[in-house]
């Protein structure tokens, strides 16, 4: 596994034990399809929440959450639809959240921006 790779699993982790202690339960992990990948599908009362993680070690290619650009934005629409289609439950609505995580092991901040697309 790859520099880049390792610092995104670890990003993964970071997001995931945030939102358990949010109360959500994380019901997928790298979700695939042919439009590309779902990094956490999470659930909490009736939504389920479609996240997209960004890490950075540092901001020399800007902050992590900057790098969710509009394209990427409309993917992520269109990967949550594709998800709930063949996994969704009647009821329960969907979103995409993006959590930015930034730092290191030793020292982090995480944040979660709600609804970021439809």
């Amino acid at each position: 596994m790859g520099h880049n790779q390792r610092v995104g699993a670890w990003g993964e982790a970071v997001a995931a034990e945030f939102l358990e202690a949010q109360g959500y339960v994380i019901v997928a992990r790298n979700w695939r399809s042919t439009v590309g990948e779902i990094d956490l599908v999470a659930v909490r009362d009736a939504v389920y929440v479609i996240v997209e993680v960004k890490t950075r070690t540092s901001r020399w290619c800007g902050s992590a959450a900057e790098a969710v650009t509009r394209p990427k934005r409309h993917r992520l629409s269109s990967l949550a639809w594709e998800w709930y289609r063949a996994h969704g439950q009647p009821g329960k609505r969907c979103q995409v959240d993006v959590i930015a995580v930034e730092g290191d092991a030793n020292s982090y901040t995480v944040e979660h921006f709600e609804g970021i697309a439809a």
